[in-house]
């Protein structure tokens, strides 16, 4: 899936940022349109949940929603 090579780029360049042994990471939430999406807005809202999801489940993940 192209999420996980763009969050090892996101990591890749966030690295260059890193200072005394503190990391920074990237949470992703990804979502596509399906059909029983009402609107742009059921998609967007399933990325979102991901996101959150992703961000409790640890640091540096992808949630697809």
């Amino acid at each position: 899936m192209r999420v996980y090579s763009m969050k090892s780029g996101f990591n890749r360049e966030l690295s260059r940022f890193s200072a005394d042994g503190i990391s920074t990471t990237v949470s992703i939430g990804v979502a596509t349109m399906v059909p029983e999406d009402c609107s742009y807005e059921d998609t967007l809202k399933r990325a979102d949940d991901a996101l959150y999801e992703a961000k409790r489940s640890g640091k540096n993940r992808v949630v697809v929603g």
